[in-house]
């Protein structure tokens, strides 16, 4: 069993290693159009939501997406506008490590009951500038 000095360094070390690692933050704002060819009105109640990409692959488990933002489509015009901020941990000194935001529309235009996903690429769009998508075609 470790002693409660074993312990406290290790905390300590700790204390000191988050001390050096700094977190980058970064902020979004992303405009765009769902559009539904089989009916428009059925992008209503959609929602769009950016994500901070963390963990790959095992390591999601770890360290899950984080959530950045979100919005719910509330007219048949089917025009959003969501923003968002994420922070990323820079684990090297000088090497800055950056948000990889990405966006998931969840929308009825497919799939009337249960709804559809879909994760659209990663983008590296930020603050000041704005990420216009313009139009997402949902059914194709």
């Amino acid at each position: 069993m470790p002693s409660f000095y074993q312990v406290a360094s290790l905390f300590l070390w700790l204390a000191v290693i988050q001390s050096v690692c700094e977190c980058n933050q970064e902020c979004v704002w992303v405009e765009g159009q769902l559009l539904c060819n089989r009916n428009q009105t059925w992008v209503i109640n959609s929602t769009v939501t950016i994500f901070d990409r963390d963990g790959k692959s095992i390591f999601n488990v770890i360290d899950p997406d984080d959530k950045m933002g979100t919005t719910v489509v509330l007219d048949r015009d089917g025009k959003f506008r969501v923003e968002g901020c994420g922070n990323d941990r820079d684990w090297l000194p000088m090497i800055l490590n950056k948000p990889e935001p990405y966006i998931v529309v969840h929308h009825y235009c497919v799939d009337r009951v249960k709804g559809t996903e879909m994760r659209l690429p990663e983008f590296n769009v930020f603050m000041p500038d704005v990420y216009r998508i313009h139009e997402i075609h949902l059914d194709e």
